[in-house]
């Protein structure tokens, strides 16, 4: 659990994992120079229970505080954790029958939105139900498909084989979350639930959301205010990014991925929050750029 001033929600988010059905776990919890609460909180957790570790002292970005806390684990399973987030009691017992079955993962589906107000939405289905498929090629494109308003990058947030996850970000830092994701999908095979054992505070950002409505209506007054002043766009700057890690990542697919980026927009367009909803062209177009050789033959990475 990397903090830094959570101390409005830390003791929900500790209280949360400490009532695990599944009790062999270790809390590693590390702040990151908080200026609030959140270090007096942990400590004091800390006290009533031996299973959290409390480490304290400026990380740097959030990135190296989250990757300071998946180094200091030895365990054979390992989760990040966010200090205002909250989890069904049996995440990790059903998280581990799934890895302890042959998953490498395990992604619960998710809601979002306000927590305390009990204000948000979830989907019926997993929206990363794809992650079992067997090949690693349509992992990665129906992922990358995805818009980042159907919280694809709650990926993150899974239950992992260490192992695994500690090569996937010696790969792809988590300063990137949607192209550790895709790393992530494309060299394991997960395992999913379509009932929800995570809840993730957040703004809901579905179609009928009042907050997705006032999104817009800012980002169409920002887009006004930088033609005016001429400032770089931030979604531009950040698809600009995100193409580029995704390229380094996957250099036999450039033209599809620049495919899919070009269709890219501020907004999802299709109820289904994919790019492209006929995401089979881009298999085709994938499968054009590459020859099985190159991704590891009939069953590719995987």
């Amino acid at each position: 659990m990397p903090v830094l001033n959570g101390a409005r929600y830390l003791d929900r988010a500790l209280i949360s994992l400490l009532g695990q059905s599944h009790q062999n776990l270790r809390i590693i919890l590390s702040d990151n120079g908080s200026s609030d609460d959140s270090l007096d909180i942990a400590q004091y957790y800390a006290t009533l229970d031996h299973r959290v570790s409390v480490f304290s002292g400026a990380k740097g970005s959030a990135a190296k505080n989250f990757e300071f806390t998946l180094n200091q684990s030895s365990a054979k399973f390992f989760m990040w954790a966010a200090h205002d987030d909250l989890w069904d009691s049996d995440f990790l017992a059903q998280g581990l029958r799934d890895l302890q079955s042959g998953a490498n993962y395990f992604s619960p589906n998710w809601w979002v939105g306000d927590i305390s107000a009990g204000r948000g939405f979830s989907s019926q289905l997993h929206p990363l139900y794809f992650l079992d498929d067997t090949s690693a090629l349509i992992r990665l494109l129906r992922f990358v498909n995805l818009h980042h308003h159907s919280q694809k990058c709650n990926i993150v947030y899974s239950l992992f084989d260490a192992r695994l996850l500690k090569i996937a970000v010696a790969r792809q830092s988590i300063a990137n979350d949607s192209a550790l994701g895709a790393e992530i999908v494309s060299s394991m095979r997960g395992a999913v639930s379509d009932k929800v054992f995570f809840y993730k505070q957040g703004v809901a950002t579905n179609e009928g959301s009042f907050s997705l409505k006032t999104a817009k209506a800012r980002e169409r007054l920002s887009s006004a205010k930088r033609r005016v002043n001429r400032r770089p766009d931030p979604f531009v700057a950040a698809k600009a990014l995100g193409a580029d890690e995704l390229n380094k990542l996957f250099p036999y697919l450039p033209k599809t991925l620049d495919f899919i980026f070009s269709a890219y927009t501020p907004f999802a367009t299709t109820g289904s929050q994919e790019i492209f909803p006929d995401w089979e062209h881009l298999l085709d177009l994938a499968r054009l750029e590459m020859n099985a050789s190159q991704f590891g033959g009939s069953s590719d990475r995987q």
